[in-house]
Formats: C-alpha cells, sequence, structure tokens
C-alpha cells in the first residue's frame, strides 16, 4: 500500500511539474497555418480590426496603439483573412506608390509619413491615412518643420484627448535630397504631429536619449510611449528600454532600469501590447557571428519594470507582423505573419500564419 501512495505521489509531483513548465512556455501551443492568395510584395503588415485579421500590403514599418500591432514595403492594397485564404478588402482613393513607408494605428485610422515611386524616386513627404471604417485612403498636407524621408524608423500614436492625438516619429536611415545634394545618415531625431493642426515639430532635448538607430520599437501602453531595440551606427544590436513623453519639461527620454536579461538583443521585432505589457516577438539578431531570425518571445511589464525573455516561438521570423484578435472576455490570439524565416541555411518568405490562443488570467500568472 505505500508503495502505491508512493508511486501516485511521484505521479502528482510530475504532473505539478510537467503544468508548471508548460505554464512558462509559448512554443507547444503555437498553431501553424498555411494561408493561400498569398499577394506579392515583400512588405506585409498585419492589424486586427473588429475582430478580423487584415493584411497591409507595400509598408516599411507600422506601430500601433492599443491592442491593434503591426510592422514591415510594394502593390499597395488591403486583404482581409478568410479562413485559410486572403481576400480583397477595398480602398477607396488608394493608389500603387501611394504609400511605401511606415505608420502607426490610432483608433480605427493607420497613419503614414512619406511614399516613393519606383526607381528610387521619392514621390512625397506628406502625410495620409486610410480610414478603415469608412475604406477611404485620404492624403493631407502637413505645415512646420517637415522630417527629411526615411526608412527603418518608428512611429507610434498617443492619444490624449477622444479626437485629439499625436503621432512621435524617432530615427531611421535618412535618404532625402534637397537643394540637389543627397542627404544620408542615420538619424536620432524625434518628431511630433498633432492630427488637428497637421504641424510638425521637431523636438529639441539635452542629455541621456536612445542615440542613432533604426529598426527599433516603439509603442503606446496607455498615456506612455516606449521605445527599444534596433541597430545603431555601428551594426551593434540594442537591448535598452526607454520611455519617451515628447512633452515632459524633466527629459524626453528616461532609460528604464529593469529586471532580467534579453536573450538576444533584436532588430525588427514584432511587437504587441497586451494591457501593461510589452511582446517582442522574433526579430533579427546576431548569434555566432552570423545574423539569423530569432525565436525570442520578450515580454516587458511597464508597471514592475521586468522583462521576462524565453527562446520560445516554434520557428525564428525577421521582419514579421503581429496582432492581437479576439480579445473578448479573457481570452486572446496573438498573430504572427509575414517577413522572413530561416529554413535549410536560407532565409525564405513566411507566407504562414502562426497563433496563439491564451487565457489572459493564465497568461499573467505566467509571468509571476
Amino acid at each position: 500500500m505505500k508503495r502505491i501512495f508512493k508511486f501516485l505521489f511521484l505521479i502528482f509531483f510530475l504532473i505539478l511539474i510537467s503544468n508548471s513548465f508548460m505554464g512558462n512556455s509559448f512554443s507547444s501551443d503555437w498553431i501553424e497555418k498555411q494561408i493561400k492568395n498569398t499577394p506579392k510584395g515583400s512588405g506585409r503588415a498585419i492589424v486586427s480590426f473588429e475582430n478580423k485579421i487584415l493584411l497591409v500590403n507595400g509598408l516599411n514599418c507600422l506601430d500601433y496603439e492599443e491592442y491593434k500591432a503591426i510592422s514591415t514595403e510594394s502593390d499597395n492594397s488591403l486583404y482581409e483573412l478568410d479562413g485559410d485564404k486572403w481576400k480583397s478588402f477595398n480602398i477607396s482613393g488608394l493608389e500603387s506608390g501611394k504609400i511605401n513607408l511606415g505608420g502607426a494605428i490610432i483608433k480605427d485610422k493607420i497613419w503614414f509619413f512619406g511614399s516613393f515611386m519606383v526607381k528610387d524616386k521619392w514621390r512625397s513627404k506628406e502625410v495620409s491615412f486610410i480610414d478603415l471604417k469608412k475604406k477611404k485612403f485620404e492624403q493631407l498636407k502637413t505645415e512646420g518643420d517637415s522630417p527629411y524621408l526615411r526608412y527603418g524608423y518608428c512611429m507610434a500614436g498617443r492619444k490624449v484627448g477622444e479626437d485629439l492625438y499625436f503621432l512621435s516619429m524617432y530615427g531611421g536611415k535618412v535618404y532625402d535630397e534637397a537643394n540637389g545634394k543627397k542627404i544620408d545618415y542615420l538619424s536620432d531625431e524625434l518628431y511630433i504631429l498633432s492630427n488637428k493642426c497637421l504641424e510638425w515639430n521637431k523636438v529639441s532635448f539635452k542629455g541621456d536619449n536612445p542615440g542613432k538607430r533604426q529598426g527599433a520599437t516603439f509603442v503606446s501602453v496607455g498615456s506612455k510611449m516606449y521605445l527599444t531595440g534596433g541597430i545603431d551606427e555601428n551594426g551593434n544590436y540594442l537591448d535598452d528600454i526607454w520611455l519617451v513623453n515628447p512633452f515632459g519639461r524633466e527629459g524626453i527620454f528616461s532609460k528604464q532600469e529593469y529586471e532580467g536579461n534579453l536573450i538576444n538583443a533584436a532588430f525588427r521585432a514584432s511587437t504587441v501590447v497586451e494591457d501593461r505589457y510589452i511582446l517582442l516577438l522574433g526579430g533579427e539578431s546576431k548569434i555566432g557571428g552570423k545574423t539569423r531570425p530569432i525565436k525570442n518571445v520578450d515580454v516587458y511589464d511597464t508597471y514592475e519594470k521586468i522583462l521576462y525573455s524565453i527562446e520560445d516561438l516554434p520557428i525564428g521570423i525577421r521582419m514579421g507582423s503581429a496582432a492581437i484578435s479576439d480579445t473578448t472576455g479573457t481570452r486572446s490570439v496573438i498573430n504572427l505573419y509575414g517577413g522572413k524565416k530561416y529554413i535549410s541555411n536560407s532565409l525564405v518568405k513566411n507566407e504562414n500564419l502562426y497563433t496563439y490562443s491564451f487565457d489572459r488570467k493564465n497568461f499573467y500568472k505566467y509571468l509571476k
């Protein structure tokens, strides 16, 4: 009888350990789904809108607010995920070449800065947006200190009122022309733009700052904005986290001292926000002296300033895109799509959708 009790106790103990490890892992629950009718073009960003997953084709990098996410460049069109295939999501006024850079999602609009035509000829520095509810594209004229055209910058939107919000843009690789001269440099500039007055303002700052970088992540968490990752002018991959307040009187940037360590510092990670947590999925880093897509899942708790880092994606994806959908009750789904993955020693385009469904209460418990 004692042996039976010992045996049962051992089984119970093993189950507890197993559940404990499973609670600290994503990978066993990721589902891979092959999607048909993949549109042509290298740059794609997925967006969660009214519990639908939309594919924005032709972007360089996006950022987001709330549960809507992004990141990544050619034909300009929108598609809606219908089962296992993409179908057209028509937007009036949107023509090929009108958007080719990045932006931010605020409310039901995707905002963009800059566009260019083929053969490296820039089209404009205008600000534009796609109204997802009205299915309409609109291009706007702005005033003020307009930024030079660039790529690899990051943008975030901060809502400060019912119909008032600001776009903030940082860094990137400037590639423009002025007075017949080429302008080419890595930026450490911060610009803000109000949706009301549409006037660009270059923010002056002193002291500590994120420095020159491209491919960083810039997100809004409630009323606060955070910037992390990317690469500097020497090709170093960065793992710092910065709190950004463009209107701060006592400092625009505040470097966050956090507990924990990144497994690999990431460039162009896919990013989503869940409540107070910033989730960085995959990206690119140097491993053993070689550049590789990584399997990181990095979760930063903005309240406790703790970073949880595990190598747990089913496959490494660089320059992909992520969005959270089905946020009904306590249930949410992380969607990861696009970019490139590393298979058989070569980079190939990722045309599969990876999803992870989780109970938000259990997700919080996983972090404890």
